[in-house]
């Protein structure tokens, strides 16, 4: 399963939303209402999405100011990697989300929808 937010046209630069987005701590804000259970340090975060489970991840890579690496820990519910690509557009910013996770059938029928929920949810709130 492939799923991908939008692109969200943000006015701040491209430094700024890879500063923002290179520590975990700040995901927070970014959480949808159904992110419950959160703990995190700057590589790692731990919580609960409702209808998707455990989430555990880290951060794998940092490639400076054009994109951010992480992939699931084997505690989440889900395996998955998933990317924020930026892009640098004059004196802002385009976001993007991306998520790859290999699901049977079935679960990949629960989880999608909850999990490009979460992906538009994380592009929206940091866009506004």
């Amino acid at each position: 399963m492939k799923l991908k937010s939008e692109k969200k046209l943000t006015s701040r630069s491209a430094a700024e939303v890879f500063s923002f987005l290179s520590d975990m701590n700040n995901y927070k804000r970014l959480m949808p209402d159904q992110v419950t259970d959160w703990n995190s340090t700057t590589d790692h975060c731990e919580f609960n999405i409702t209808g998707a489970g455990k989430i555990s991840m880290d951060i794998l890579e940092r490639a400076p100011i054009s994109e951010i690496r992480m992939s699931g820990r084997a505690a989440s519910t889900v395996q998955f990697k998933m990317n924020c690509s930026i892009i640098s557009e004059n004196e802002s910013s385009v976001v993007q989300w991306f998520l790859e996770a290999e699901l049977n059938p079935f679960l990949e029928s629960l989880a999608s929808k909850p999990l490009q929920n979460f992906l538009d949810g994380l592009a929206n709130r940091y866009a506004a």
